[in-house]
């Protein structure tokens, strides 16, 4: 385990502004060290904001009702290219929440209220696997590193347009 936990880009999101004022206050208190680079009160604003920071860590709430969707429509559409750790909290306390989050890799399903020490345990966790899976990955070639951040930024730039088929096929032509 860390003694301090390591920076993390973090992105925080719950459809109420008050829960969300009061989870990021948790979680600068249990994790100062983490960079909260977005605090979000819906899943079109989560998604923005994953292809402008590429965080290394969302922590979500499940429900978000203005919108008629769920953390789990949102990470459904980043499913091939998820580069984050995630957190999933809900004060909806269903066996089906925490079964769906374990099927998407949650570190963590956390009820509401949140008690700290299994959020900063979360925290903990979610920094080991990025630290993991970064020694794992330098161990690529660099050509599947270019490739990986290539693919990534690509996806983050903008999904199915003229311009990105382009782009890749103007790409593509150099790795050949």
């Amino acid at each position: 385990m860390f003694t301090t936990i390591p920076p993390l880009r973090t992105i925080i999101a719950d459809d109420s502004p008050e829960i969300l004022a009061l989870m990021r206050s948790l979680v600068e208190e249990v994790a100062p060290t983490l960079e909260i680079v977005a605090t979000c009160t819906s899943l079109a604003k989560v998604d923005l904001a994953i292809k402008k920071f590429a965080p290394q860590l969302l922590i979500l709430d499940i429900q978000f009702a203005p919108e008629g969707r769920t953390a789990f429509d949102l990470l459904e559409e980043w499913q091939n290219f998820r580069q984050f750790q995630l957190i999933i909290f809900s004060g909806h306390c269903e066996f089906k929440y925490a079964q769906q989050a374990i099927y998407e890799g949650a570190v963590a399903f956390l009820d509401k209220p949140i008690d700290k020490e299994s959020l900063r345990s979360a925290i903990e966790k979610a920094a080991q696997r990025i630290y993991q899976s970064q020694e794992t990955s330098t161990a690529s070639t660099p050509s599947d590193q270019t490739g990986k951040w290539l693919l990534t930024s690509l996806v983050a730039w903008g999904r199915c347009s003229t311009r990105l088929l382009r782009l890749i096929d103007t790409l593509s032509s150099l790795f050949d």
